[in-house]
């Protein structure tokens, strides 16, 4: 999915794509508004929750009303921008230099006094709008009508592609960039090469993004780049009164940063979402209500509509005969899905967790208050003795990328690959709920109180306590490379060279975070609502 343009109308967003999709942010998430029909929709505006408008190709004009509804057009031409002072007082832009105007009930023509085409709109008031196109076309309507505002001086004819406004003036960008205040034009410069082709204005200053991941912000002096992390073309950016500033564009992308250092990818699967397995491309695989694929494009791909139940832990192996996505659900039941179809390994066992080893192996636990055993299966399935003096109680498994994995319970033990149970590690109390090995000797572990309701996260390297660290919140742990990382509602423990560090990022967004799985440097969080995030360490 190729997103166009994005608007904001106080908490909420909204994003149009070149399918004809409409995206809406909630607060926590990107949930469908509109379904794809294949003709683009090219720029949206949004007076507030309910009264939204979205243009686009042969003229096409949509407003919510409820949902979206197609709103009789003046025009066949291609429609690229919208924007508006009020519920009845709409316009927008297009080729030809087509200029349309929405008085509340019916669309309508207004003379633009040009042929060129317009790519952006911005009004500042029912008296005071403008317009921006090819070869430095900038208009201006009075109230009354447009007229042709003089071409900034050094501009020589140069692109504009779009226009905001802020308490100094009015600001347009393209090959270069500029101001209008006062009835006169100064030069945003030195512009970086490729120019920009969106723009907005927050509180924080003006934003304006382009081609190749551009993104930069004025100073009221120059202009600073932010490091975005993609170098995919950037085609909207629009700001939320909860603060957060999303800039969207090709191939699905879509940034969201509140503190402008850090900026996250953020997708939505338009279902619940709590575990996401990563291993063998294309990935990730992500699990919930339903079982999804990210695809290529960005988008996600539903593989099994409806899980039994939605699968609570999964790994991914590309080895051997135990080729592709195992899960185990909230059944306890252990499936596998093998690129066509999703089958049962286990009968009636019950299984809590599943990690794939180096060879291929996969191994599982039994869960809490049900079958106390640990299984592996290479062909058929064989079981390992428990630990302990009266068998544990197993939650989750951790594999470090060997044979030898660590399994959480009460306490946290390690298996040396067919040979014995080796070094626990427990302070008594409650359970591990979650593990992530870094290596043979070296693993991370969230773990409870006996309530449930205190939560703390354990480093333990060659049995001693590397660091221990209190968590906000229930945690989802990951193995990255360099470390681990750990997920929860509030933030997350960024790694910390080959540690994890104690310090919580707080999140860009308002969500519920549920899981993280990472595949080197990239990791996936999954949560409520559908919500995925994708960062890069």
């Amino acid at each position: 999915m190729t997103f166009t343009s994005v608007a904001a109308a106080g908490a909420v967003a909204f994003a149009t794509s070149a399918g004809g999709d409409i995206l809406e942010w909630n607060g926590m998430t990107w949930q469908q508004a509109r379904r794809s029909d294949g003709a683009a929709l090219n720029g949206v505006w949004a007076l507030d929750a309910n009264t939204v408008f979205a243009v686009g190709a042969n003229g096409r004009i949509v407003r919510r009303q409820g949902g979206f509804m197609s709103v009789t057009s003046p025009t066949t031409q291609v429609l690229n921008a919208v924007s508006g002072s009020a519920a009845n007082l709409v316009w927008a832009v297009g080729e030809g230099g087509t200029i349309v105007r929405w008085n509340g009930s019916a669309a309508s023509l207004v003379t633009s006094g040009t042929t060129r085409g317009l790519t952006g709109v911005y009004a500042r008031s029912a008296s005071d709008v403008w317009a921006v196109g090819a070869n430095g076309t900038v208009l201006r309507y009075d109230g009354v009508g447009f007229g042709i505002v003089a071409e900034p001086p050094g501009n020589a004819g140069g692109n504009f592609w779009a226009v905001t406004g802020d308490g100094a003036g009015v600001v347009v960008v393209g090959d270069r960039s500029y101001r209008w205040a006062g009835g006169t034009w100064t030069a945003l410069s030195p512009a970086p090469a490729g120019g920009f082709t969106a723009v907005t204005s927050t509180s924080d200053g003006v934003f304006a993004a382009g081609g190749n991941g551009r993104l930069h912000r004025w100073n009221g002096t120059s202009w600073t780049a932010l490091t975005t992390g993609t170098t995919r073309a950037l085609r909207g950016l629009a700001a939320t009164t909860a603060g957060a500033l999303f800039v969207v564009g090709a191939a699905g992308e879509v940034l969201v940063s509140r503190s402008l250092s850090q900026w996250d990818r953020v997708g939505a699967t338009d279902t619940r979402v709590f575990q996401v397995a990563t291993g063998a491309a294309p990935t990730p695989y992500i699990a919930g209500d339903a079982l999804l694929q990210r695809t290529s494009t960005g988008g996600f791909q539903v593989l099994v509509p409806t899980l039994a139940d939605r699968a609570v832990d999964g790994c991914v192996s590309s080895v051997g005969s135990n080729t592709g996505l195992f899960l185990a659900d909230n059944t306890q039941a252990l499936k596998r899905w093998n690129g066509t179809s999703l089958s049962s390994l286990n009968g009636t066992v019950q299984m809590g967790s599943v990690g794939c080893t180096a060879s291929g192996w996969l191994v599982s636990s039994g869960f809490s208050g049900n079958t106390r055993d640990i299984r592996r299966r290479v062909g058929s399935w064989s079981t390992y003795a428990t630990p302990g003096t009266t068998g544990e109680t197993v939650f989750a498994l951790a594999v470090p990328g060997s044979d030898i994995s660590w399994v959480i319970g009460s306490r946290a033990w390690q298996h040396n690959a067919d040979t014995s149970w080796g070094r626990n590690f427990g302070p008594g109390g409650g359970s591990y709920r979650r593990g992530v090995a870094l290596g043979a000797d070296d693993v991370v572990l969230s773990h409870s109180d006996v309530t449930g309701l205190s939560w703390r996260v354990f480093h333990v390297r060659g049995g001693a306590t590397v660091t221990t660290f209190t968590t906000p919140s229930g945690s989802g742990l990951a193995r990255v490379t360099g470390g681990a990382v750990v997920a929860t509602q509030g933030g997350y423990y960024p790694p910390a060279g080959n540690s994890v560090s104690s310090t919580l990022t707080p999140w860009d967004f308002d969500g519920v975070i549920r899981g993280v799985g990472c595949d080197g440097a990239e990791c996936w969080f999954v949560g409520e609502n559908g919500l995925v995030v994708h960062k890069t360490f």
